[in-house]
């Protein structure tokens, strides 16, 4: 009778490794057709082929991770976030230095700092960070994100780390020109705004345009802060 108990024992778990196999080796043919699918950029197929990897087996991170992509490919930045989540969830190694995933966070900063969400920037901006930190215009994003919301010390640091990874990008020198004269460092925001003048190789006006675009932004939050303060007293 021990015998046979053993033998059944023995029995189930062979199923069940073999089934695990099974599906382990159904969701990585579904990921490997959708990939196919998304190189010749049949978004839609492709979306298809990892919904059916995730169903086969809803613990792969790599069907996760490539729906992502296709999701951000078709425009999908909400959707896209949240299969990366999920997917760093069931495995966090997915999440080193992925720049899909970083850029993600990054657009979705992006968006908000357009929305006038600049805390929801920040916060998108600092996860894009975390995922891959060599991006000189993700520090210069946050950076202008802080700027704006009245972080000054922040965003200075933020536009010296954009300037270490590219020394040569006019619009970082002439943000923390704007932060310096927040601040009311004039002499060394002068520097930084001549500086920003040598490596522009457009128009100037665009340039001075945009160093308006960010001051009236800082007018704008300050506004819009001093009218709330006005109402809760």
């Amino acid at each position: 009778m021990r015998h046979n108990s053993t033998i059944l024992i023995c029995f189930l778990l062979l199923s069940f490794s073999i089934s695990r196999a099974q599906t382990s080796a159904r969701d990585t043919n579904y990921v490997r057709l959708g990939m196919s699918r998304f190189e010749k950029r049949d978004i839609d197929g492709a979306i298809i082929y990892f919904n059916k990897a995730i169903k086969a087996n809803p613990r792969s991170a790599a069907a996760y991770v490539n729906r992502g992509k296709a999701r951000r490919a078709r425009g999908d930045l909400e959707g896209a976030i949240s299969d990366y989540e999920e997917a760093i969830g069931i495995d966090p190694q997915v999440a080193d230095n992925n720049r899909d995933i970083a850029e993600a966070y990054s657009n979705r900063g992006y968006v908000k700092s357009r929305r006038m969400d600049f805390a929801g920037a920040i916060s998108d901006f600092t996860l894009s960070i975390k995922f891959y930190q060599n991006d000189a215009e993700v520090y210069l994003k946050r950076g202008r994100a802080l700027l704006i919301n009245g972080s000054l010390k922040d965003s200075i640091n933020d536009f010296d780390t954009a300037i270490k990874l590219d020394a040569d990008n006019p619009l970082a020198y002439a943000d923390r020109g704007v932060a310096r004269l927040q601040k009311g460092d004039e002499d060394e925001a002068r520097k930084d705004f001549d500086k920003s003048l040598q490596l522009n190789r457009g128009p100037e006006v665009l340039l001075q345009m945009h160093v308006m675009e960010i001051k009236s932004l800082i007018d704008e939050v300050k506004k819009q802060r001093s009218v709330s303060m006005e109402k809760v007293a």
